[in-house]
């Protein structure tokens, strides 16, 4: 009997239970429905709670949903709904509101709508589309606790009745345009916690009374801004503070001693701003921070010893100051320390000390650019959580140590510029190597096969060094590697490191090979569809360029100038590339007319006899195009006025005849037309020059031109250079000329000019002319 009471007593009260415990009251339950039926949505499909709402089950029930034991709407979360439009006036229906989220919609418009809530405790309306000016009339919610209105498009200053927020903990405007200076009334938010304005154009000083905030305990930033005075010395009483975010701001003058007494503060971050002076010795005091951030500051002097006892320090970034003297080596061994940033203080000096075993957490060591030197200690291997060294730019000194190669976690690894020797050894590779920049040291040898066990290897830098052969027919398991730069090494050859097939080798992007010993164009590079650029400038490869290297539809850049290269094979269709430098080789027969979609064409000082009479027909996207030191015969093409985009053309120092073609000057966007010392022949009379000319170098000099200077040549208001020396120009000195204020060269040396060069009519001056040359002509009078 007892038994089915109590069986009975359980029944009726899962019966009886939600008609006592969040029953939605019915019209609170329509007022949802209607809410619902006016909003409006950017992406329906992206809504998980508001599109469930139906009126067959409980309100409270609902995704979103809070209420009051009585069924009194009292929680609306709308959060992430993709929701759009203005802010619904439906949300009125719902007085009792405590707790309103719209965070990361598309609502738009203004706040206006928001002063009525007056039990609202927590306000979050960040990541929308609101924009214009906070209204006073916002401000009257005297029972708020937390707003946010960070990620919008406000603007205009901060009201000055947000003072009557007496209860608010958490403020949150980052994120907006918000332009006005800091408000002094802040500081009567006697219970705030919380204080965010980054990323806004708030200007001018701190107000010293705005440290009056004795729980002000979790955050105050004012990071992105434009805040120009210097740290007020009250913002010591922050007993609590345990974030400090002024980044990026115009913060200026020395760290005040009392700006240090901040018992809790766990982050401080002052970095980007204009603060000179040195770090303060009061800095000792901030027992619990973890990150401390001065970079991009004017901040000088030593390192103080003491960071060696913040026994919590995670992250230490003092990069890119003015701080000079020794680094105290044992902050490197800080058993908390994952971050240190030392680069750019080119005065700061110092040295790795040993790590012993199992040492602490250092995840990212940047010493880029500072006086670092010595040598890297075999220990570095103990460093298990390594994952970037940057020692760019520094002075370190012996062999490389294998151990550093062998680092579990390693990505990023950037030796560059220092003095490093000896052969490269490497064992037990880490296969999470992404990036290795080894270049401009003293290494030396053949590099071992080995490398190619880096499987996540994606970038390969060893320029500048005395490498002699590299292993470039790697294993299949290399399929990232994409970027290799091996140039101004003395590489002899790319041997065959495995008994693979050149197929199995990786997909690279990018290949640098200038600067070395090569006598041969790699036959590998057949098999390469991805290549985009290829550098084998200056090297020592003969014979000819095959047709193959011009195949691949993804190159972008060729670069075989300074080799002993004397044919071309032509591609069986039109090649793709956009930058072509051949210059400096023993190239013959007649310029190449297969790359229709060159930007930058460079022939020059090759052997080349002809040129296509349609050559300008096939420029059609080329911007550079040298063909000067051949042996070109002939008439200049005159379809080369047919190139729509030429700026620089350099057809210098050939045997070109004839006469100039007249329309070879008047285009348009020509900067650069150099066509001197050649057999050109004929009157310059009648060169003609357009109106909105962008001619800023014009070279004729070394021909056997004649006429008078053209009229026309006054209308080049760009021009900077005017060579007309050696020809058999007769004129008297050309006055036009001294409307053109930019001319900073003039040679009209060895011609038939004549009279005194005086031009009284004239009132233009030349205030930037560095050289005119007026030698072996028929001037008279005085200078």
């Amino acid at each position: 009997m007892k038994t089915l009471l109590h069986y009975l007593f359980l029944l009726c009260f899962n019966i009886l239970l939600p008609a006592v415990h969040n029953q939605c009251i019915k019209d609170q339950q329509q007022s949802l429905l209607h809410l619902k039926k006016s909003l409006q949505f950017h992406q329906p499909s992206y809504s998980t709670k508001v599109i469930s709402w139906n009126s067959s089950t409980d309100c409270c029930s609902w995704g979103g949903v809070t209420c009051t034991s009585n069924g009194h709407v009292v929680g609306l979360d709308l959060s992430r709904e993709t929701i759009s439009g203005p802010i619904p006036g439906f949300l009125t229906n719902f007085p009792n509101l405590r707790e309103l989220d719209l965070t990361g919609n598309h609502f738009s418009y203004n706040l206006g709508s928001f002063a009525n809530f007056s039990n609202l405790r927590v306000l979050h309306l960040g990541s929308n589309f609101i924009s214009g000016p906070i209204p006073g009339s916002f401000a009257n919610f005297p029972n708020l606790r937390e707003l946010d209105l960070s990620a919008n498009y406000i603007s205009g200053p901060i009201p000055g009745s947000f003072a009557n927020f007496p209860n608010l903990r958490e403020l949150d405007l980052s994120g907006n345009y918000i332009s006005s200076p800091i408000l002094g009334s802040f500081a009567n938010f006697s219970n705030l916690r919380v204080l965010d304005l980054s990323s806004n154009n708030i200007s001018g000083p701190i107000p010293g009374s705005f440290a009056n905030f004795p729980n002000l305990r979790e955050v105050l930033d004012f990071s992105w801004n434009s805040i120009s005075s210097l740290i007020p010395g009250s913002f010591a009483n922050f007993s609590n503070l345990r974030v400090l975010d002024l980044r990026s701001n115009n913060i200026s003058s020395p760290i005040p001693g009392s700006f240090a007494n901040f018992p809790n503060l766990r982050v401080l971050n002052l970095g980007n701003n204009s603060i000179s002076g040195p770090i303060p010795g009061s800095f000792a005091n901030f027992s619990n921070l973890r990150v401390l951030d001065l970079r991009l500051n004017s901040i000088s002097g030593p390192i103080p010893g003491f960071f060696a006892n913040f026994s919590k320090l995670t992250s230490l970034s003092l990069g890119d100051c003015q701080l000079n003297g020794t680094f105290p080596k044992e902050i490197f061994q800080v058993p908390t320390l994952q971050t240190i940033d030392l680069s750019g203080n080119f005065k700061l000096g110092g040295s790795l000390p040993e790590f012993p075993k199992n040492n602490g957490s250092l995840r990212s060591l940047i010493l880029s650019g500072t006086n670092f030197s010595g040598s890297l200690p075999d220990s570095i291997g103990n460093l298990k959580m390594l994952s970037t060294i940057d020692l760019f730019k520094c002075n370190f000194t012996g062999s490389i140590p294998s151990s550093l190669f062998s680092l579990p976690s390693l990505s990023q690894l950037n030796l560059s510029h220092n003095q490093f020797s000896g052969e490269l050894a490497f064992s037990n590779v880490s296969s999470n190597l992404v990036t290795l920049d080894l270049s401009f040291n003293h290494l030396e040898g053949q590099i071992s096969v080995s490398i190619f066990n880096f499987g996540g290897l994606r970038s390969l830098g060893l320029s500048s060094n005395n490498f002699n052969a590299f292993p470039f027919n790697g294993p299949q398991q290399l399929e990232y590697l994409t970027k290799i730069d091996l140039s101004n090494n003395s590489l002899l050859s790319l041997y065959n490191g495995t008994d693979s097939s050149y197929s199995s080798s990786p997909q690279i992007v990018s290949l640098n090979l200038a600067t070395n010993k090569l006598r041969t164009i790699p036959y590998f590079l057949g098999n390469q569809s991805a290549l985009s650029s290829l550098n084998l400038a200056e090297n020592h490869i003969q014979g000819k360029i095959p047709h193959w290297i011009w195949s691949s539809n993804q190159l972008d850049s060729l670069n075989l100038s300074c080799n002993s290269l004397v044919t071309l094979e032509p591609p069986l269709y039109n090649s793709t590339v956009k930058t072509v430098d051949l210059h400096s080789n023993q190239l013959q027969g007649q310029i190449p007319n297969f790359l229709p979609f060159a930007m930058y064409l460079d022939y020059s000082r090759n052997n080349f006899s002809s040129i296509p009479s349609n050559i300008g027909d096939l420029l059609t996207n080329t911007l550079f195009f040298s063909v000067s030191s051949n042996n070109l015969h002939g008439l200049t093409p005159a379809s080369i006025c047919n190139a729509p985009n030429i700026q620089i053309l350099d057809m210098s120092n050939n045997s070109l005849s004839g006469m100039i073609p007249q329309c070879l000057t008047a285009i348009r966007d020509i900067s650069v037309l150099n066509l001197a010392r050649n057999n050109l022949t004929g009157t310059i009379s009648n060169v003609e020059v357009s109106k909105d000319s962008s001619l800023e170098i014009l070279e004729i000099g070394g021909n056997q031109l004649g006429g008078q200077v053209p009229k026309s040549l006054a209308k080049c208001t760009k021009l900077k250079v005017l060579n007309m020396g050696n020809n058999n120009i007769i004129d008297s000195f050309p006055c036009l000329l001294k409307s053109i204020s930019t001319l900073r060269v003039l040679v009209l040396r060895s011609n038939n000019f004549y009279g005194g060069i005086e031009c009284l009519n004239t009132n233009g001056t030349w205030p930037g002319l560095q050289i005119i040359d007026l030698a072996h002509n028929n001037f008279r009078g005085e200078i």
